[in-house]
């Protein structure tokens, strides 16, 4: 079929427009779907980069958080080692506090005695406590044992052998007759006093000076001074013995508060004499011849005083009553053995004895107050040995 030149060109044309205008539109298309792609892309490419960002800041966010935590833990560890190290200080803070109120101490130590030091060591001072204390237990035992030991001592038998270089007799009031009182010096050329016994004994041994004797007895004192009261006497083949009044050398020590104190005389003395009556720890209630009040005085004895008294056995009024020889009281001691205490009375002619005797008799009978003297008392003349260094104590 033949097409006339218009339409062909019309169809050509339309057919050129038709194939043209789809293109474009497809142009159109292609671009709005480019667009919209890129868009897209964009989109998602800005989604991706928000992700993106997201994910970095969440990163951040987790890596300061693990900084964080990291931070806090070691802080947290640093707290915990902080607190390790301040209760640890406090522990050894306490510790030392503990030593320093429970306490250390140096001690010196010379073990030769020649001024200087050889060791130093450092004790806990409950150790020193205990040690301290074992000590004073150890010093009071040993004191005990030596206080038992002089008794021992005194009471066990003594020797003395030796030359005659003098012979008194002496009267004694503890003895109706005189005692022979010898001197002796030993292969040492010590001088010894040696009370030999009652005269009427040692006669038997027809003794003079230059004579050896050997002689057994024990400690004693008489005025003070030591003697051997001497048991058994050995000399020119010959042997007396003798036997002393232990009851009367035993002396006492009192300790207790004054109850009441009186001031008495007795025939013979001088001046007042204070009596008291005492409530001893272990005797119980004791009437005491305390000595001459004026002696006395310094002492400021009154009921409610307590007092240490070294005393023997003896009567007032014919009661038994003690005989005091020291007297403290009031951080004093006073010594009144001499007013007290009646030992040896000189030597006196034969024509004058039962003068002396009665005299001795008078002293028994009150002078002043309803106060007998004390009988015992003046007829107690020996104290052991051990009891006088008590005294001297």
């Amino acid at each position: 079929m033949k097409l006339s030149p218009h339409l062909a060109v019309a169809l050509a044309l339309g057919m050129s427009a038709t194939m043209v205008m789809p293109v474009a539109a497809q142009s159109q298309s292609g671009r709005r779907d480019r667009a919209e792609t890129n868009s897209n892309q964009y989109d998602k490419a800005q989604q991706r980069g928000q992700q993106q960002n997201q994910r970095r800041d969440q990163s951040r966010d987790s890596e300061g958080h693990h900084e964080y935590e990291d931070d806090w833990r070691e802080s947290h560890q640093q707290s915990s080692q902080d607190r390790t190290d301040r209760r640890a200080s406090n522990q050894s803070q306490r510790r030392n506090l503990e030593l320093d109120l429970e306490g250390w101490v140096n001690i010196a130590t010379d073990y030769d005695h020649d001024g200087r030091y050889d060791t130093i060591e450092t004790i806990y001072l409950y150790d020193l406590e205990r040690a301290r204390q074992q000590s004073q237990a150890r010093s009071r035992q040993k004191h005990r044992d030596g206080q038992f030991a002089n008794s021992q001592r005194s009471q066990q038998m003594l020797q003395v052998r030796g030359e005659i270089q003098s012979l008194e007799r002496k009267q004694m009031m503890d003895s109706n007759q005189k005692n022979v009182v010898a001197k002796l010096k030993d292969d040492q050329q010590r001088i010894a006093t040696v009370c030999l016994g009652p005269e009427s004994k040692v006669k038997q041994l027809q003794l003079s000076e230059g004579d050896t004797i050997q002689a057994h007895g024990q400690r004693a004192r008489i005025d003070g001074r030591p003697v051997l009261m001497a048991q058994k006497v050995k000399a020119n083949g010959q042997t007396i013995q003798n036997q002393m009044n232990r009851q009367q050398q035993r002396l006492k020590r009192l300790k207790g508060e004054v109850v009441s104190t009186r001031k008495a005389n007795f025939d013979g003395r001088d001046g007042q004499y204070l009596v008291a009556r005492v409530n001893t720890d272990e005797q119980g209630t004791q009437q005491i011849n305390l000595g001459p009040a004026k002696k006395l005085s310094e002492l400021n004895i009154s009921e409610g005083t307590e007092v240490r008294v070294l005393a023997r056995e003896g009567r007032i009024n014919s009661r038994p009553a003690m005989i005091a020889e020291v007297v403290r009281a009031n951080n004093h001691s006073v010594d009144v053995r001499g007013a007290t205490r009646r030992t040896l009375k000189p030597q006196l002619p034969e024509d004058q004895h039962d003068a002396s005797s009665h005299d001795q008799s008078s002293d028994q009978k009150s002078v002043s107050q309803p106060q007998k003297s004390d009988e015992q008392d003046s007829a107690v003349t020996v104290t052991s040995d051990d009891d006088s260094s008590d005294s001297d104590r």
